[in-house]
This record gives C-alpha cells, structure tokens and sequence, in this order.
C-alpha cells in the first residue's frame, strides 16, 4: 500500500508539472493555430465558448459534450469575425460550467461575435487529441447548416479535441495522499503493538 500511494502521489505531482510546462494559451494572439499538433497541451483560462455540436447521453440524460471554441478575428472591426474553430470535449460535470462561459458570447450578426467584458471564465487543461471520425461528421453536419461546406469547411475547423486531463491528476494525487496517510497510521499501529509486547 506505501509503494502504491507514492506511485499515485508522483503520477498526480508529474501529472500536475506536465499538463503546464510548456502549455500552450490560445488566447495568447502570437499563438499560430495551424500550427498546433496532436499532443500538445493545452491551458488557459477560457473567456467565451461557443455551441456544441454532439451530446453523448445516457438513460437521456447528457454524459459528455464537444463545444466549438472560435477563434475571433478583431483586426478590421469591433466585432470578431470567426477564423477558425477548435473543439473541447466537456464532461457532464463541467456542462454547467461550460454554458456559463457560453453566455459570454453575443452574435451580432451571421459570423460577427462580441465578447461581453468583465466575464466569468473556466480554467481548462489539456491535451489534443485526433478527432475521431464521428466527431468529424458531426462537426461538418453542423457547418454544413451555417453555410460552411466543401474548401470553406476544409478551413474553418482543426481536425483536433482538447482532452481535459486535469480530473485523472488530481485524482490520482489524491488518493496517493489518503493511502500514504493510512500507510502511515497503521505503521505508527504496528510500531506500537510490537513495543508493547
């Protein structure tokens, strides 16, 4: 039990320095877009999300959710014009969350957003994964309906989700903690038993 509690304990602390050293923010404006790959990690505070486009459910009740995050475009206007979209995989656990951010976000017009100021925002950390093939069609299917298709499709989306991975890390942590603190305590036990005979 003492190994298994100090293999979570670092697993959890490794978990922990991995998921932030050398994380990429896409809200930092000298972040290329076309330039990410699967497996980079990803944190950031996000400040806006905008809608998703699958829901996985169980017994009709939501399980998990892929949200479309833009990238908007400030150079020429007021109002951001969408250049891009990125994909978040949201647990049932983080939907609350997730629309909360959603609300930040008001549509001017058929691609022009605003941000609301002073808003609320959602620290995520992740990885990027591939997408699957479901979670393409699913995708294409949606920018179909807002007038994306064929090239135009082709350049609005990356092919990528981001993964969270802090819940596993923590929880790794810990329950590397709670072992180590019943490790210690039936130690202590022993150590007191065996003095008294």
């Amino acid at each position: 039990m003492f190994f298994i509690s100090l293999y979570l304990i670092f697993s959890g602390i490794s978990g922990m320095m991995d998921s932030s050293a050398g994380a990429i923010d896409l809200t930092d404006p000298h972040v290329k877009w076309e330039d990410l790959e699967a497996g980079d990690r990803i944190e950031m505070d996000l400040p806006y999300m905008g809608d998703y486009y699958l829901e996985y459910t169980r017994a009709g009740n939501p399980v998990s959710r892929r949200y479309l995050y833009p990238l908007l475009d400030f150079s020429d206007s007021l109002h951001g014009e969408i250049n891009m979209y990125l994909t978040f995989k949201c647990s049932r656990d983080e939907i609350d969350d997730y629309e909360s951010i959603r609300a930040n976000l008001k549509q001017n017009g058929y691609t022009s957003f605003h941000i609301i100021s002073n808003s609320t925002t959602y620290h995520i950390s992740g990885k990027l994964r591939k997408m699957s093939s479901t979670e393409e069609q699913y995708l294409r299917d949606y920018l179909g309906d807002l007038g994306y298709t064929g090239a135009a499709a082709d350049r609005v989306y990356l092919p990528y989700v981001v993964e969270p991975s802090g819940t596993n890390t923590n929880r790794n942590l810990a329950v590397g903690l709670v072992l180590m603190a019943v490790s210690a305590t039936l130690t202590a036990f022993i150590v007191i038993q065996l003095k008294r005979q």
